[in-house]
């Protein structure tokens, strides 16, 4: 509660560290609510060194318009942006792990302002509960899914109440209740590319007027016989 605190700046440390992998360059990872309730804070800079940011880390941070996440960010905690006015966020290509409070809260819950979300190209899949909003609001309009995402996660925007509509790309699987509860979707297109949609993918989405599935003719060789799949 630094109210008045207002800008934030990680200093890049380029200090190499041996780990059981390797070498890598030194690692920082911000704690939960590190910077919870700092209304005045209005700039935030973080440098390659940052590999995760922690729950309600910037939560109440009303004042925060913008944030980009470094390169090597692999997980973001719950409620991370909740309250601040950040409309527009790209999500790096390492991101592996999305941390939701129980209650199906990812860390993009309570940003009420956002309303993009893009996936950095070179991601291969979206984690689980990564746009997951079922306490609050999710104001979320438009999400970028670059042609290099083949996997959406569990529950990965649940309850995104404001999707109108998603370029599944060339996805090829759909984690269970990943759209679920998506109010505002009218119309989906299941690419050929897809080969699994989990239970309750678009359960509940109740404007959703129309549903694509895209035709493959590729065959596959199952025990000796040739089917169309």
């Amino acid at each position: 509660l630094c109210t008045k605190l207002g800008k934030v700046t990680v200093a890049f440390n380029d200090a190499i560290e041996n780990t059981g992998e390797g070498s890598q360059l030194h690692a920082v990872r911000i704690g939960d609510s590190a910077f919870y309730g700092c209304k005045s804070l209005s700039a935030v800079t973080l440098t390659e060194n940052v590999t995760g940011i922690g729950s309600s880390c910037f939560s109440g941070c009303t004042s925060l318009g913008a944030l980009d996440l470094p390169e090597r960010v692999t997980y973001l905690g719950g409620c991370m942006l909740q309250g601040t006015s950040v409309s527009r966020i790209t999500v790096p290509k390492n991101m592996t792990k999305a941390y939701y409070d129980g209650n199906y809260n990812g860390p993009f819950a309570g940003a009420l302002d956002l309303k993009e979300v893009v996936f950095e190209e070179g991601m291969t899949k979206i984690p689980a509960y990564m746009c997951s909003s079922r306490s609050y609001t999710s104001n979320i309009e438009r999400v970028v899914i670059p042609a290099s995402v083949k996997t959406i996660g569990v529950d990965a925007f649940y309850n995104c109440d404001g999707l109108v509509s998603v370029d599944l790309g060339n996805v090829e699987e759909i984690g269970t209740y990943a759209f679920y509860s998506c109010d505002s979707l009218k119309e989906v297109t299941i690419p050929k590319s897809v080969s699994t949609v989990g239970d309750s993918a678009f359960a509940l989405c109740t404007k959703l007027g129309k549903v694509t599935v895209a035709f493959n003719d590729a065959i596959e060789k199952i025990e000796d016989r040739k089917s169309v799949v």
